[in-house]
């Protein structure tokens, strides 16, 4: 008789994963989306409530390429994480694309 390996089940959709800057500061997902808005709309001179995931940095802000590096410093001070100036220039779109390039760059706990 032939048994089959128990698979693994998924993980849980609600479960806060945390990761450390580079600071070693802990981090939620929900922490760093928090803010990158915070940060995009002191930037913006304007407030939070306005800005989501789904805020495109040209179509909905006016911002050009170059003005967006002006969030990898804010970005530096506040949550401990090097950004990479060209990837911040020519591949970051949104707010949702910047935090998740944040969060990419942290170390999982």
């Amino acid at each position: 008789m032939i048994r089959k390996k128990k698979r693994k089940a998924p993980a849980r959709q609600g479960a806060a994963e945390t990761r450390r800057d580079d600071k070693g500061i802990a981090w939620r997902k929900t922490e760093v989306e928090t803010a990158i808005i915070a940060i995009v709309a002191d930037r913006n001179q304007s407030t939070a409530r306005g800005i989501s995931r789904s805020t495109q940095f040209g179509r909905d802000l006016g911002w050009d390429d170059w003005y967006k590096l002006t969030l990898v410093k804010p970005v530096k001070r506040q949550l401990h994480v090097a950004l990479s100036h060209t990837m911040v220039k020519n591949d970051v779109k949104s707010v949702g694309n910047l935090a998740d390039y944040t969060w990419s760059l942290m170390e999982g706990i």
